[in-house]
């Protein structure tokens, strides 16, 4: 009832005042506040959060800001829940790592070895 909605407005409290995920990125309790809501309720919140992204054109850099972002909206992907949040992470472990340029001299590695 009343704690999930004050949970609730925690937690997206920052994207209406900053409206920048990346300032939730910051908050590692994010996700253990998260555990609290009904599964529909996570969804919720995870969707606000991949809104906000696609909204502002957010750019992420750091890999450990894509790693905390997978990891927040977890819920959307394979259950979300403690170990679905650990499985989506490392389903998603090795986007984030392409995404930032972790692999770069591997990845031109395999190209070359493609063509």
């Amino acid at each position: 009832g009343r704690t999930v909605q004050l949970i609730t407005q925690l937690l997206v409290a920052p994207l209406e005042v900053y409206c920048d995920v990346r300032q939730l990125l910051g908050l590692n309790q994010f996700p253990s506040l998260l555990a609290f809501l009904r599964r529909d309720m996570q969804k919720a919140v995870a969707t606000d959060l991949v809104r906000n992204v696609i909204k502002h054109d957010t750019v992420i850099h750091e890999r450990d800001d894509v790693d905390r972002l997978f990891a927040f909206i977890a819920p959307l992907v394979e259950g979300g829940r403690a170990h679905g949040a650990s499985a989506a992470h490392d389903a998603v472990h090795g986007v984030a790592a392409e995404v930032v340029g972790d692999d770069e001299e591997e990845d031109e590695e395999d190209f070359e070895q493609e063509q």
